[in-house]
């Protein structure tokens, strides 16, 4: 049996000048408010 693995890899365009490490931690952060954001937007949907 042949298991293959598919891996996708986002690709982020931007106007910041800074390094690697940082993007990343902005990007985690953007998505971490994203997420919130519909997390509690779902909740309330649900509740009403």
């Amino acid at each position: 049996m042949v298991s293959l693995t598919r891996r996708l890899a986002p690709i982020y365009l931007t106007s910041l000048n800074c390094d690697a490490p940082n993007l990343g931690q902005v990007i985690r952060l953007h998505w971490g408010v994203e997420n919130g954001l519909h997390w509690t937007l779902g909740r309330c949907i649900s509740a009403g």
